[in-house]
């Protein structure tokens, strides 16, 4: 502990405040981070900055660090010793309990309130400044704690089924945070809440049945975060709000009419930003192109477009959108439900992303099914995630292959630092180039110079029937192709043949996942598994009549750790090969219904771990599983010939699995557990 208080000691004043604050919360607790920096604010210990959180992360006095896929920090704990030594160094100051306290400190400023039993007696007159409230209270505890309590800074209550709160909350002048997350019968906020003109940040997370705002609620001058995520019934954003100029951050813009224009006056938002259009309620007014709304907000680094009522048509979609261009700084853009046929150019000749946003990291177009063609991306230095979802009407990522160049000539590279790739539910996706070239047949495409994405890591591609062909992916780690049965042909060559999968995975041995799910015309994977010598896990599921599995390349899965396979029909014992798996740590077998058993040879995984096997009704023997002394874990789901087989203490299978500490067998999935 003398380690740790030194260096809490070489802290500033500043730090050491925000540190003894976090022993508010419990051990263990899992604390996010605006939501901490926020109340850190509401004390007055910072301003407006990340500074002293990065000083407490660098110095290691946080542990267990979520982030986003950008790398920013979403939440976080702190370890128990750490704990320790804030509760020490705050003292009285501040209280966690779980009961109601008979003798409160008047040194006590901050509380941490859960369990059950508080009454109106619990709530003591003192001059406390934080009351962070984990157990359900009703509007007369509200009532007492308001008037015994008035100089609070931060309250955070759970009033889940209360429809009001009362008027008395505007007594408190110095409350500069509010969150009433989860009032989930809460219907209105009294008109007295403008009155807290000290307030920085309300949370009305989850208040889903919240209805209305307040009168001159655009009064709240020093509003600087508005969480109103999960309010499903209210309606639009607060009149005028364009007046709250120092929001930082404003999560969920539901617009209601014209509200729109009112965002160019919030300059200084940085946080995420979700614009959520109702179709019904844009009118003429949004079909004039005006200055771009958000063109100014240098700080916002996330926007999400999302347009609801799918159903409605409106013509005034594309203009909408036109008027929202994001400043050059965003960082990641989602564009959901949008029913135009091309994406807005944002005032530029040319459709090149790279010029209009050149930042982005992060890419999602989500149920755009009319959208015909999107900009290109391919020059985006920074961008490391592109998913595509259900966008009906695309047929190629780009409208014409890029051409070699003459000798010399300099090709800019191509999605430099692209690492996920996600595809989902594009009906019509032929491939990544349209035209090849003047002159050239559609035939010639597969045989046109293709640039290989360079750092290509995760590639999920579901449900895209007439995919034909993609770029090469040297460096892939996780494949996922999935197809829906039914649909069709499959064609996709990556490069891969129509019916089997292409030595030209001789590129890609450092491919470490691969799923293979519901290839029909599918008749061997053997051309691509003796090259995927880094393979990890492995998973064939739904896999047609014609593949062969005896003739599998398994010695070269010597890395093998884990394999599934999964409703393979023809798949009537295990092969041999088996026996060359000597990593396999973790085997599933589901749905195979012609399996009858387990080979000899499976006393050969030596490395085996875990065992499942479910729905596999003909299964009646395990092989020589009771040699296999690494087994930790079996289970046994819905194959009723084995489960009597194994059954305790006759069954002929038994003496081969008592050995075995972790047995799961079971009639039915909502059974598992029930043990023999």
């Amino acid at each position: 502990m003398s380690i740790l208080k030194i260096s809490y000691n070489n802290l500033e004043p500043s730090v050491k405040n925000c540190f003894r604050y976090c022993s508010l919360f419990p051990k263990d607790f899992e604390m996010d981070k605006q939501k901490l920096i926020s109340l850190w604010m509401a004390q007055g210990y910072i301003d407006d900055s990340e500074d002293s959180f990065l000083v407490l992360l660098k110095r290691c006095f946080f542990q267990d660090v979520k982030t986003d896929d950008r790398g920013n920090v979403i939440s976080f704990k702190m370890h128990d010793l750490l704990h320790d030594l804030s509760q020490e160094v705050a003292g009285d100051e501040i209280i966690t309990a779980s009961c109601p306290l008979n003798n409160l400190s008047k040194k006590s400023r901050h509380l941490f309130l859960d369990g059950e039993g508080w009454t109106k007696g619990s709530f003591h007159e003192r001059s406390i400044r934080t009351c962070y409230m984990e157990t359900c209270i009703d509007s007369s505890l509200v009532k007492t704690l308001v008037a015994n309590w008035h100089n609070l800074r931060s309250l955070c209550i759970y009033y889940p089924h209360s429809k009001e709160l009362p008027e008395s909350i505007g007594e408190l002048l110095h409350l500069r945070y509010l969150d009433l997350s989860n009032s989930w019968e809460l219907k209105t906020l009294p008109n007295s809440i403008v009155k807290l003109y000290n307030l920085q940040s309300l949370i009305l997370h989850s208040c889903r049945r919240l209805k209305e705002w307040p009168k001159y609620f655009s009064k709240l001058v020093n509003l600087r975060l508005l969480d109103i995520r999960g309010c499903g019934e209210l309606i639009g954003v607060p009149l005028c709000i364009g007046q709250l100029i120092n929001l930082r951050h404003l999560i969920d813009y539901n617009v209601d009419g014209g509200q729109l224009k009112d965002l160019k006056f919030l300059v200084n938002l940085r946080g995420p930003l979700c614009i959520v259009i109702n179709r019904n309620h844009l009118s003429e007014k949004e079909n004039v192109l005006e200055d771009s709304y958000l063109e100014h907000m240098k700080n916002l680094k996330k926007v999400t477009i999302r347009f609801l009522n799918e159903a409605r048509e409106n013509s005034y979609e594309a203009t909408t959108v036109a008027n929202l261009q994001p400043n050059r700084n965003l960082m990641q853009l989602s564009l959901e439900g949008y029913n135009g046929t091309e994406i807005p150019r944002w005032g530029r000749a040319h459709d090149d992303w790279a010029f209009i946003l050149p930042n982005l990291v992060n890419i999602h177009l989500y149920s755009c099914k009319r959208l015909q063609g999107i900009p290109l991306l391919r020059n985006l230095k920074h961008l490391k995630s592109l998913f595509l979802f259900n966008l009906n009407n695309l047929e190629y990522m780009e409208p014409s292959a890029i051409s070699h160049g003459s000798s010399g000539s300099k090709v800019s590279p191509f999605f430099p630092s692209l690492e996920r790739l996600f595809l989902t539910d594009l009906k019509r996706l032929k491939g990544w180039w349209g035209k090849v070239g003047e002159g050239d047949s559609s035939s010639d495409m597969l045989l046109h110079w293709q640039p290989p994405f360079p750092r290509l890591s995760t590639l999920i591609i579901n449900y895209c029937p007439k995919l034909a062909s993609l770029p090469p992916c040297p460096t892939l780690k996780e494949l996922d192709v999935r197809f829906n049965p039914g649909k069709g042909p499959v064609n996709l060559d990556l490069k891969l043949r129509v019916d089997e999968i292409d030595v030209a995975f001789k590129n890609s041995s450092s491919l470490l996942r691969l799923v293979i799910d519901r290839w029909v015309t599918l008749k061997s994977v053997s051309g691509v598994l003796e090259h995927l010598t880094a393979l990890k896990s492995l998973s064939l599921k739904n896999l047609p009549a014609q593949v062969d599995y005896a003739e599998m390349p398994w010695r070269s899965l010597h890395n093998l750790c884990s394999l599934e396979l999964a409703s393979l029909e023809s798949l009537k014992i295990l092969p041999t090969w088996l026996r060359h798996l000597t990593a396999l740590q973790n085997l599933s077998i589901s749905c195979c219904t012609s399996l009858k058993g387990l080979p000899e040879c499976i006393s050969c995984l030596r490395s085996l771990h875990s065992l499942t096997i479910h729905s596999c009704p003909k299964i009646n023997s395990l092989g020589t599983i009771q040699y296999i002394t690494s087994l930790q874990k079996l289970e046994i789901v819905r194959c009723p010939n084995l489960i009597e087989a194994c059954r305790e203490p006759s069954g002929k299978e038994w003496p081969k699995i008592r050995h075995i500490p972790h047995n799961s067998i079971s009639y039915t999935a909502s059974r598992r557990g029930s043990n023999y």
